[in-house]
């Protein structure tokens, strides 16, 4: 189980999740039923548990304010809900300065840095998220941090927003998995 704001996932035992509560930034993982991907959003919200639509099981769930990460069985991690800072990553498709995406209603493939390793663990914060991996070339463990860093929460040595996943290398490695 995890809980955001306003919005709460449940991971049945046979890997589906489940999630209920807001769904104005698609921190429910619900079709976007020609919702605004930019402000102005409109609430949308469910009483009652509904199904997430993910293309594989699904091993652990975490939430964020307004955003909800999944990491599945092959070790590939997906994302939906709130990315005004790019808690999501993916900059190239969603922060288009003609054509933002702020709110992404049904999950997607987080890859790019994480292409070709398996998923170990994953949290998220108000605006941010961070992602354990472990890279099958080196055997290490990596830590991957994006979103808002305006507090230095993301570990990587500078106030700065980050807009796409980057390797926090003062923590990756720590352990070694073999």
């Amino acid at each position: 189980m995890a809980s955001g704001a306003d919005h709460f996932i449940a991971l049945t035992h046979d890997g589906k999740v489940y999630a209920m509560g807001d769904d104005t930034f698609g921190q429910c993982g619900q079709t976007s039923e020609g919702r605004s991907t930019t402000a102005p959003f409109f609430e949308k919200r469910y009483g009652k548990p509904v199904q997430v639509e993910l293309p594989e099981k699904i091993t652990k769930v975490v939430c964020g304010y307004r955003h909800t990460l999944a990491i599945g069985e092959s070790g590939k991690l997906y994302g939906w809900g709130y990315n005004n800072q790019q808690q999501l990553s993916h900059s190239d498709e969603y922060a288009q300065e003609e054509n933002p995406w702020h709110a992404i209603f049904t999950p997607m493939l987080i890859r790019k840095e994480l292409e070709g390793k398996r998923v170990l663990d994953a949290a998220a914060g108000e605006e941010f998220s961070l992602v354990l991996a472990e890279n099958p070339a080196t055997h290490m463990q990596e830590v991957y941090a994006c979103g808002n860093n305006l507090r230095g929460q993301l570990g990587i040595n500078r106030m700065s927003h980050v807009q796409d996943l980057i390797l926090v290398e003062d923590i990756s490695g720590f352990v070694d998995l073999y």
